[in-house]
């Protein structure tokens, strides 16, 4: 069985937002599902999903994927 793993964003509701903002950045990239709770994205062929999880967690201003 061939389970792939990637990053998972918490967002307060603006996933798809977020999501196209990115898509317009990248060159090679797409929104693959666009659901009311997950939004999933590939940016140059990394896999990306955003989480609509709502205030429970605090965005931190910064983060890096290498």
């Amino acid at each position: 069985m061939k389970n792939n793993i990637y990053p998972c964003i918490w967002y307060n509701g603006n996933a798809n937002a977020a999501a196209e903002f990115y898509c317009s950045l990248f060159a090679s990239s797409k929104i693959t599902v666009d659901s009311p709770m997950v939004v999933n994205f590939e940016l140059n062929g990394q896999k990306f999903m955003g989480l609509n999880g709502g205030p429970g967690i605090s965005p931190i201003p910064l983060f890096l994927f290498l």
